[in-house]
């Protein structure tokens, strides 16, 4: 499951979002926070480990102080994208080991035979040069997963929450609510 969240940027509201998950048990695989169109708008999307109703989930995090919008996503529903960064001992001619050229990795850094090359892709394929590192790996590290919904929709900003955004008490953020959500 993928929940994709607009949110005010402001401390305290990923934090937030990763306590609902606590409360009701949904084990949190990966987490990314992103810049949008927006300079006090961030995009979090959170994948999942859990057998909720999307629907359900998304109007939970909709609750929350500060989510502006959310969607939950099943599989199918997305594309989603990992990047990995790998220091590797190159050969002599230079080149990486046969594992890394064959997910297309490319060296973004060399010194003597050195190298930290990069690589994006699916989970499935990035994930076993982190678990099981092929010979000539040092070090490898993966960032969590990003998405964007496929086919024609999209998340954005409810239009009744564009309409307001110039009066949200205190400057460009909404206040709070006292029972959770942002007044609108």
């Amino acid at each position: 499951m993928v929940l994709m969240a607009l949110v005010v940027d402001r401390v305290g509201t990923l934090a937030r979002m990763l306590q609902l998950c606590t409360r009701k048990g949904w084990n949190v695989e990966s987490c990314t926070v992103s810049l949008t169109e927006e300079a006090d708008v961030k995009r979090i999307t959170l994948f999942l480990e859990c057998e909720e109703d999307p629907d359900r989930m998304a109007r939970e995090f909709l609750a929350l102080t500060d989510v502006l919008e959310a969607r939950a996503l099943t599989a199918g529903q997305h594309v989603d994208r990992e990047l990995l960064l790998v220091k590797v001992r190159v050969g002599p001619d230079g080149g990486l080991p046969p594992a890394l050229q064959a997910i297309g990795a490319r060296i973004v850094w060399r010194q003597g035979d050195l190298a930290v090359a990069e690589a994006t892709g699916s989970h499935e394929v990035l994930n076993p040069i982190v678990v099981e590192p092929p010979p000539g790996v040092i070090e490898a590290a993966v960032t969590g997963r990003t998405c964007l919904e496929a086919g024609p929709d999209h998340i954005s900003l409810p239009p009744e929450v564009e309409a307001e955004r110039a009066n949200w008490s205190g400057g460009p953020h909404p206040a709070p609510s006292p029972t959770g959500g942002v007044m609108r």
